[in-house]
């Protein structure tokens, strides 16, 4: 059960309270940006919740079980570090929402409502709208090693190892020409394997898309210069002259990690690992000596 503080207790049995309702959104890379229906900026929880033009909540819905629960956050924001170019482009998908009750006259009490994460969010100026689920789908996450032929590290991290700054393994070129949302036209470079860098990243460093990332679906020459495909279409359109930095792909099979990364000593998979056939054809009819096939 719910503890709530006494002094705070005893103003909810008045009838008559001092409680304004409060959110608090954080996104991926630790941002914050946290409102308040109050008139008036409070500081609570070590957080700074900005008062706000109009909000309207409808809380997460939860039956008895597993399944996310669903509620929808909207109405318009006065907020300057909220922009519609940053939801475009994805930085708050994913982020967690706080819905909390405060007392504005006495400091140190605070009521924790609900948590969620933002599904998806819609903007236009300064209104906006966030269909937000709830934090069960974290219970239903795979914790520790599930064994399989292929790796199941993210390609350079501190599992993988393996070094991609390297200029076969990283290119950061300049965008010459953009013929629609899904391709860019960029320099050839003095040497590359197109094949190896199919499945691999692109991340725009400048212009409109600034901060956006994508992959690479498929690559091609174009005279003189390359053309990336890319998996998404552009949320907002770069511009010619942008930068993007490319980094290669991998397939997350052993073969790959062998011969295009020499990683193989760092392979996360367990590339002998019999399959579906092994596993149910059992022991061979004649010429048995001992389990073979």
């Amino acid at each position: 059960m719910r503890q709530l503080n006494p002094a705070l207790t005893a103003k909810l049995v008045e009838g008559v309270t001092t409680l304004a309702r409060a959110w608090r959104l954080t996104r991926k890379d630790g941002f914050i940006v946290a409102a308040t229906e109050h008139d008036r900026d409070l500081t609570r929880l070590g957080t700074l919740f900005q008062a706000s033009i109009s909000l309207r909540e409808n809380a997460l819905e939860k039956e008895l079980s597993l399944s996310p629960g669903h509620g929808a956050l909207s109405g318009a924001l006065r907020l300057d570090r909220v922009s519609e170019a940053d939801v475009r482009i994805g930085l708050w998908d994913q982020a967690k929402v706080e819905a909390f009750a405060f007392d504005w006259t006495d400091a140190e009490s605070a009521i924790h409502l609900w948590s969620g994460t933002v599904q998806s969010i819609t903007c236009q100026g300064h209104a906006f709208e966030l269909s937000i689920t709830s934090l069960d789908p974290n219970l239903n996450q795979v914790i520790g090693k599930v064994y399989a032929r292929t790796c199941d590290a993210q390609l350079g991290d501190g599992r993988c190892k393996a070094d991609l700054s390297t200029p076969t393994r990283s290119w950061n070129s300049v965008i010459t020409s953009i013929p629609n949302d899904r391709t860019l036209i960029v320099p050839k470079p003095a040497a590359i394997v197109l094949d190896h860098w199919v499945g691999g990243s692109c991340a725009f460093q400048t212009g409109p898309a600034a901060n956006w990332k994508t992959s690479l679906a498929k690559l091609e020459f174009a005279q003189n210069e390359i053309a990336l495909a890319l998996a998404q279409p552009m949320p907002i359109m770069a511009q010619a002259g942008n930068r993007v930095l490319l980094k290669v792909g991998c397939d997350k099979s052993y073969a790959t990690c062998r011969d295009r990364f020499q990683n193989q000593l760092n392979f996360r998979g367990v590339p002998t690992l019999p399959g579906d056939d092994a596993v149910f054809s059992g022991p061979a009819i004649s010429g048995n000596t001992g389990g073979r096939r």
